[in-house]
Formats: structure tokens, C-alpha cells, sequence
């Protein structure tokens, strides 16, 4: 544990600033909105920079199956994993937008293109989307341009 926290303090900073770089880039070119996809976001307090945050979320079972079947983990492993997070349920607290990720790919695509929909159609018209959703539970971090 001591290891990995050395490791943070020094990959954090370096990352936080990437992602600060990339964001002001797309900033000033226009773009609406940002997605980052970030892995522990809530964990380094990343979140409170940013505007909405949401929160992709599934039951821990169905979390379990598919970490273990992405990255080939035992059910011991996948727990330790997901036990080094905060739980879900924190998460989902202090998101501003849930996506519930119990169905299917096709599922998630259509509440995702709904959300997307939505947030644009709101900018647009010159307001603040306001919205109870969740964002990001993902392994890899990156700015995407939306």
C-alpha cells in the first residue's frame, strides 16, 4: 500500500496537469463540453473541477464478471480491485448524473446517446444542464473531445 501511494504522489501530479493541458486546448478551441474519462476521479479529488460528473454505474456482481472477464482476474483479484475504490455507492453520491450499466452495450449506447442529447440541447440554449447522473468508473484515463 505504501508502494502504490509513493507511486501516486508521483504520477498524480504529472497526470493532473496533462489532463489540465488537454482540456484548456480543447477550451479554447470551442469544444461544448469535455469528457474525461478517468479512473479513481473521485478517489484524487479531480472531481471537484469539474462541472458535471457522471457516473456509469453497474451492481457489484455484474462489476465483478466483467473485470474479471476483461482482464482475465480471479474473483479474489476483481474484489481487491474494486475494494481499492471508493465504494459505488459514495460515487453515486457525489455525481451530478447516474447512468445505470446493468444491461447490455446496446443499453448503455442508447442512455448515453440520450444523456449526450440532452446536455447539448440544454448548452445550447444558453443554460446549465441540471441533471442527477454519474460518471466514469473506467481503467484508463483520457480527454475526449465531445
Amino acid at each position: 500500500m505504501q508502494k502504490r501511494r509513493r507511486l501516486n504522489s508521483i504520477l498524480h501530479p504529472a497526470i493532473r496537469w496533462e489532463m489540465f493541458m488537454q482540456t484548456l486546448k480543447y477550451l479554447l478551441f470551442g469544444t461544448h463540453y469535455i469528457v474525461l474519462d478517468t479512473p479513481l476521479l473521485f478517489e484524487s479529488g479531480y472531481h471537484k473541477f469539474l462541472g458535471t460528473v457522471i457516473v456509469v454505474w453497474c451492481d457489484e456482481e455484474t462489476e465483478f464478471k466483467r473485470l474479471m472477464l476483461r482482464d482475465g482476474l480471479s474473483k479474489d483479484e476483481a474484489v481487491s480491485r474494486v475494494a481499492a475504490q471508493f465504494p459505488i455507492r459514495r460515487k453515486m453520491e457525489m455525481a451530478t448524473v447516474l447512468i445505470d450499466n446493468n444491461g447490455t452495450r446496446e443499453d448503455l449506447r442508447a442512455k448515453v446517446l440520450r444523456f449526450h442529447c440532452l446536455f447539448r440541447s440544454s448548452r445550447e440554449r444558453g443554460g446549465r444542464a441540471i441533471f442527477r447522473t454519474t460518471f466514469i468508473s473506467s481503467k484508463r484515463g483520457a480527454v475526449l473531445r465531445a
